[in-house]
């Protein structure tokens, strides 16, 4: 039965391939592209090429659901990446200004890591449109042409957001504020940080009336545990308002409120901050711990000079 099928299969294509239209050879003739179990080898998969396959909509199922998911995780990873090299431009620029305050090194490293920003903000642009049209093949939708549909939402939203002024793209960004801020911190502890315009020039395209005019500052980083007000150790962070706590401290008060109940919420005990500390959502923070050192370290050098120099007096 199945070599009739193949057989009658194979004769199906020897005709079309003798029509007059397969005969005059036009670019017009298009192919989708022929399973392997449904021909004979060396018949259609050498007459199929870029040139003459059709596209198809993309329609929900699992194989197509799977595969536009992993380019999303994929996306996300790199982001992820990216992050995570930043933060070693942020700990690079702090070290580059403890041992000589004001090294233009410092200034290029700000720029490699706007760069990089940059970069991450281009893939969270594609990650988007990759998702976008997740939702919409799930919801039913078929999607034809999805490659030029992505390649064009992509190239129209990167364009978008590159025409951005520095201070569109980077006042408000996370990264670029704790680098400025970070870096400040090094030699002027006592001082507050100025806001990050301050570090990017106004430019025509930046409206008086601006959102990115209204930003908070002038900031400065603070070292101490939001309980206790002593130099942090073992820097845990609450994810939901970004304050940190030394480890022991927060561990004891979710024991005394309630035997630290992975489940339990507490309202953070920094002063003034409205939201909820979850216990299992608290995560060390190295890099803060580094930087919170780092800071202890230098006010001791600076009072020790300090005594050295009253003495000498």
């Amino acid at each position: 039965m199945a070599r009739a099928v193949n057989a009658e299969a194979s004769s199906s294509r020897q005709a079309a391939r003798e029509s007059p239209e397969a005969e005059g050879g036009s670019d017009d003739v298009r192919r989708t592209k022929p399973a392997l179990g449904e021909m004979e080898v060396d018949d259609e998969w050498n007459e199929w090429t870029v040139k003459t396959y059709k596209s198809q909509a993309l329609k929900r199922d699992v194989a197509s659901d799977g595969v536009l998911t992993r380019i999303a995780d994929g996306l996300r990873a790199m982001e992820t990446s990216i992050t995570d090299s930043m933060s070693k431009v942020i700990d690079t620029a702090v070290a580059v200004e403890g041992n000589n305050p004001d090294d233009e090194m410092a200034e290029e490293l700000a720029k490699s890591l706007c760069r990089s920003i940059e970069v991450k903000a281009v893939l969270e642009v594609k990650y988007q449109v990759i998702k976008d049209i997740l939702r919409r093949m799930r919801a039913g939708e078929e999607i034809e042409e999805i490659v030029a549909l992505y390649e064009k939402e992509a190239a129209d939203k990167t364009e978008e957001y590159m025409k951005k002024t520095p201070r569109q793209k980077f006042v408000k960004d996370d990264q670029y504020s704790q680098f400025r801020s970070e870096v400040w911190n090094v030699n002027h502890g006592s001082e507050a940080c100025p806001p990050m315009s301050h570090w990017l020039d106004k430019t025509d395209g930046d409206a008086s009336d601006s959102d990115d005019e209204v930003e908070v500052g002038p900031t400065m980083q603070n070292f101490k545990c939001a309980i206790t007000h002593s130099a942090i150790v073992d820097a845990m962070v609450n994810p939901a308002c970004k304050h940190h706590y030394s480890k022991i401290n927060i561990y004891q008060l979710f024991e005394q409120q309630d035997g630290r109940n992975k489940k339990a919420a507490i309202k953070c005990p920094s002063v003034g901050c409205g939201q909820k500390v979850q216990f299992n959502a608290l995560q060390p923070d190295k890099q803060f711990q580094q930087r919170a050192d780092q800071y202890f370290r230098k006010q001791q050098e600076t009072a020790d000079q300090d005594v050295e120099d009253f003495e000498e007096d």
